[in-house]
């Protein structure tokens, strides 16, 4: 199951600077601080939120990875669907309903 928002907490362009850095903490600050205002006040709610589940995780049994598979989508985005290579053409129309290649908001 995954659950996303229309935009996630972190946005595309912010996600793409924070990834290009990741090993250095500054730098991933420097990345948040470009956040919209609400998108980084939810993130820190959401990361203080977090950091508390993880402080009582003997009693709620949530791992780090459980929490980063659960809130990953809200505030990455949903993943990108499998594309199989092997598709042709003809294949993919057949799954657009023969509208052809679906553009990236996936209509």
């Amino acid at each position: 199951l995954h659950i996303s928002l229309p935009v996630p907490v972190i946005t595309p362009s912010v996600r793409a600077a924070a990834i290009g850095v990741h090993n250095n903490p500054q730098a991933c600050c420097d990345a948040a601080g470009r956040l919209p205002e609400p998108h980084l006040t939810t993130l820190i709610y959401l990361l203080a939120m977090l950091r508390e589940m993880l402080a009582h995780s003997s009693r709620n049994k949530h791992t780090p990875e459980t929490l980063a598979a659960i809130f990953s989508a809200v505030l990455m985005g949903a993943p990108p669907a499998p594309v199989s290579a092997s598709l042709s053409d003809d294949d993919a129309d057949a799954d657009t309903g023969g509208a052809g290649p679906r553009d990236e908001t996936g209509l």
